[in-house]
């Protein structure tokens, strides 16, 4: 059993666990019932309005975020966590995240996987854009998956032996 976000190897508690102890761009309101299903932002400031007909989606993390190692989370960490997926060959990332420009190379070969055609950071600025090959109206749900969870862009994608150490939780 792991509690890596990205490994899918846990039963529903673990999973539950996982999700409320990990964070992505966008996740669900963390209240019962029907307004649980709603989609809020997390680490980003706001939702996004899709442009360019649907295909691209640029979003401001909220300033000031921090690891529990006291690390500040960054953009280049969103586009790197995504990469890590595909390298740890997720199905979750496999299913819903393949529409991101350059994606289906991650998915032939995820060893070399490098998004950054297809999800642009700026650290100046403080944003990451996601391009999309087409148009996909649950992109905004996709990204609040377990393929999307932010780690430190140094966390090793780890293909084989023990599980990695839980990434540091964010404050």
């Amino acid at each position: 059993m792991s509690i890596d976000p990205v490994l899918r190897d846990y039963d529903a508690l673990q999973g539950q666990v996982v999700t409320l102890t990990n964070d992505s761009l966008v996740g669900y309101r963390q209240v019962g019932g029907n307004s649980g299903s709603e989609l809020v932002a997390d680490l980003a400031a706001s939702l996004p309005r899709p442009t360019a007909g649907g295909t691209t989606y640029t979003f401001r993390l909220r300033p000031g975020i921090r690891y529990s190692t006291g690390q500040v989370v960054k953009p280049e960490d969103v586009r790197s966590s995504i990469e890590r997926s595909f390298k740890l060959r997720s199905t979750f990332s496999r299913a819903y995240l393949k529409v991101i420009v350059g994606a289906d190379a991650c998915v032939r070969r995820p060893a070399t996987c490098q998004l950054t055609e297809g999800i642009v950071t700026d650290a100046s600025a403080n944003t990451v854009t996601f391009r999309l090959t087409r148009p996909n109206p649950d992109f905004l749900a996709d990204l609040a998956g377990p393929g999307a969870f932010v780690v430190p862009a140094a966390t090793p994608p780890r293909m084989s032996g023990p599980a990695p150490p839980r990434p540091p939780a964010l404050t």
